[in-house]
């Protein structure tokens, strides 16, 4: 059996472990292929490589991108492109500067309102791509909040005083960047994008390759009825454990998994769209995922 965990983030985004740390720790978890998915980056792609190689775990190139459809922020997955692709290259290092002004302008709204942070506390040198998680943590050291969750609901969240949305990219756009460096993109836990179905049918329209069924943050039945819509409409399925080992996740790394039977082993350089053809989602049997939007 083969155990496929298809998104994960290190701290080259908001994750809280290196990259070769992460790779390692999915292998001793279980795992035998993962792709972690950094939040408008792929700086991590060259050690995540090499980890897989140590590791013996198969990795898949992969990438979390923030983008907005009709007013709606949503985040997009891609999978199995060229991380050296030009045309993404430009679109990501388009991106970061926009990370960059929001990552400025919520620290700014902060100091407006008495909060400020101490440059020691702000801990971004390992990433390109600065976010909410980040002043998050940074709040905690100072002792303004007890935990990132505290201060996402009284600072960062949407609504809340150092809220900024996102200058992003359409989803179509981001769709047909993925698909020119040669990938496939899925759908980041729709359970944030409302009941309605009628976003995922428009993504479909413009090019959607696929839907993130198996989420922590998703109920048995959202996974069931979002399978379902992605037979319907011949979309494939991904999943995965969305771990940061940041944000207090109240499951274990490997413990939510894509389950593929077939080869004993996956090559070293696996692609993603062979192994959904034949992946179930499997879930803990006892534990459970509080639903909470950190990212």
């Amino acid at each position: 059996m083969n155990r496929i965990d298809l998104h994960l983030h290190s701290d080259a985004s908001d994750g809280a472990v290196p990259a070769e740390i992460l790779v390692a720790r999915a292998a001793l978890s279980g795992l035998t292929c993962v792709a972690v998915t950094e939040h408008d980056n792929v700086d991590s792609w060259e050690r995540v490589r090499h980890a897989g190689r140590q590791n013996g775990v198969g990795v898949i190139p992969g990438i979390e991108m923030s983008t907005r459809h009709h007013h709606q922020d949503l985040h997009l997955l891609g999978y199995d492109f060229s991380p050296k692709n030009r045309g993404l290259r430009d679109l990501l290092e388009h991106q970061i500067e926009l990370r960059h002004k929001r990552f400025r302008t919520m620290l700014r709204r902060l100091k407006n309102i008495g909060v400020k942070l101490a440059p020691e506390n702000i801990h971004t040198e390992k990433t390109g791509a600065p976010g909410r998680v980040h002043i998050a943590q940074a709040l905690v050291a100072a002792g303004v909040v007890p935990d990132v969750q505290t201060a996402f609901e009284r600072y960062l969240r949407k609504g809340r005083p150092a809220y900024v949305p996102y200058e992003t990219i359409s989803t179509e756009d981001a769709i047909h960047v993925i698909h020119a460096a040669g990938g496939f993109t899925s759908l980041a836990h729709p359970v944030f994008c409302g009941k309605d179905e009628t976003l995922i049918e428009d993504l479909a329209e413009s090019g959607l390759d696929a839907v993130e069924v198996l989420h922590p943050k998703h109920s048995p039945a959202l996974q069931e009825r979002l399978s379902n819509f992605c037979k319907r409409r011949n979309l494939m399925s991904t999943g995965g454990s969305d771990w940061h080992g940041t944000l207090g996740e109240p499951y274990d790394l490997g413990e939510w998994y894509l389950q593929a039977n077939g080869r004993k082993s996956l090559p070293p350089n696996p692609l993603a769209a062979d192994i959904l053809k034949n992946a179930l989602p499997v879930r803990p049997r006892k534990r459970g995922a509080r639903p909470s939007r950190t990212h």
